[in-house]
């Protein structure tokens, strides 16, 4: 097998994505903007991984985010067993802005990077399987999403009918605490645009990272609306038994619904009048 990567994505773009996330409340990095040799490294490796697991045969999907345990998210050591915050490096989830500053989380943990079920889809589609064992060894991979939740592969990718199949967010089994968590990161990267703009002749650079930053919100606030009229995915095999799809539990849409009466119909002062001059 032979495959070459071609890197389309510019620094600025890597930059812009990492720094209105997360970054700088974490990140001291991220307070300098453009940023240094190290944390540019760091951002080329993200998509250089993420390009080569097209190279081994994975697309670009939502692979079992809705499954992550919320608690372990600003978990350093749970981060670190896991290979970060996302089952796949494949999604588009991007870095972790559900971590708080008190947590202190190393900040190399927080870009997203390869995780277990990339090398669940390696193995299902490199692993070398005998012909009379093919049926038995094929469908044991499948039942394996049974006890692990963050194998499953949502194919309806990129729509929008449930928290597992959301882009450009952080997902866990607890979206509308994440987004909560997201929105405090949100704010405080507002709070710090003007100090990162401080070295530019003019407001271009502020003007697109903030207009970054409403991109981000947009789709926090997307993510919780999926959760109404949603409903979870687990495709199966024929021998595997329960409904593929499960609707969102009543509870879980009203406080949703309670969610975006609180944070889009009434928007917040700072997010309506950012201190950006």
């Amino acid at each position: 097998m032979k495959s070459d990567i071609i890197l389309n994505s510019s620094y600025q773009n890597l930059s812009d994505n990492y720094l209105v996330r997360c970054a700088p409340p974490m990140d001291k990095r991220a307070q300098h903007y453009p940023f240094g040799e190290e944390l540019m490294g760091k951002l080329i490796q993200f998509v250089t991984a993420h390009e080569a697991g097209h190279a081994f045969g994975i697309k670009d999907a939502d692979f079992g985010e809705f499954a992550y345990p919320f608690e372990m998210m600003r978990d350093e050591k749970w981060l670190e067993d896991m290979g970060g915050h996302t089952p796949s490096i494949m999604s588009y989830a991007k870095h972790n802005y559900i971590v708080q500053p008190e947590d202190r989380i190393s900040p190399d943990l927080l870009i997203q990077k390869v995780g277990p079920t990339d090398h669940y889809q390696i193995k299902w589609g490199g692993y070398k399987i005998f012909m009379e064992n093919e049926t038995s060894n094929l469908e044991n991979l499948i039942l394996a999403q049974d006890a692990t939740p963050y194998y499953r592969y949502h194919n309806q990718y990129p729509q929008t009918i449930g928290p597992g199949n959301t882009n450009e967010v952080v997902e866990s089994n607890d979206p509308i605490k994440s987004t909560q968590l997201g929105l405090k990161n949100i704010k405080r990267v507002l709070e710090l645009l003007p100090k990162i703009n401080e070295s530019q002749k003019d407001y271009v650079l502020l003007d697109r990272l903030h207009k970054k930053t409403l991109q981000l919100w947009y789709h926090q606030m997307s993510q919780v609306a999926s959760l109404i009229g949603g409903y979870t995915i687990q495709y199966k095999s024929g021998s595997q038994s329960g409904p593929v799809y499960t609707p969102i539990p009543r509870e879980v849409q009203l406080e949703a619904l309670d969610f975006l009466l609180s944070h889009v119909f009434e928007v917040p002062d700072w997010l309506k009048h950012p201190p950006l001059f």
